[in-house]
């Protein structure tokens, strides 16, 4: 055995290596994620808290953004260093058992208990690793659809109604 992390009281159950190769990003049975500097694996360097269902999955999609999939049966999308969640990629009515990406990056494959292969377009992600993040997590990603969700926010709803209301004073 080369090195061994200290005992941790939940289940470290996926890992995914980020930065390019300079952190390695462990998910939890609580879901929970740790990070590790790369060659210093006695006890983490940073952790955060993520969704409240187990952590089954994660995905590496990006340098800093993974999909992961959990007992909720949901895949979100994780900006890992730092922490933050940034939204829903898709959904299974029963827990997330396994995910792959494709060799171009482009579609994320998932199944889950209720017997069924789902396909996510993740293309999206390209232009993620760009954008700016607030300093505090936000508390409405963690039920946020992304594009590749088939479920629409309740926010979009009313997204039309201020533009049109811009247009009707102006005449």
């Amino acid at each position: 055995m080369y090195v061994q992390s200290e005992p941790y009281e939940e289940e470290l159950t996926c890992m995914g290596v980020f930065r390019r190769d300079s952190k390695l990003v462990v998910g939890s049975s609580k879901g929970n994620f740790y990070t590790f500097n790369w060659g210093q694996f006695g006890y983490h360097c940073d952790a955060f808290i993520g969704p409240k269902a187990g952590v089954n999955k994660m995905v590496p999609i990006t340098e800093r953004i993974a999909v992961t999939g959990g007992e909720d049966g949901i895949l979100r999308a994780m900006h890992l260093v730092p922490g933050r969640v940034l939204g829903i990629v898709g959904q299974h009515s029963l827990a997330v058992e396994t995910m792959d990406i494709n060799s171009t990056g482009e579609l994320i494959a998932s199944s889950s208990h209720d017997n069924d292969i789902r396909f996510w377009n993740i293309k999206y992600f390209e232009e993620f690793d760009d954008i700016k993040y607030n300093s505090k997590p936000d508390k409405k990603a963690m039920t946020h659809n992304l594009p590749s969700s088939k479920q629409t926010n309740a926010a979009d709803f009313f997204s039309g109604l201020a533009g049109d209301q811009s247009g009707a004073e102006g005449d």
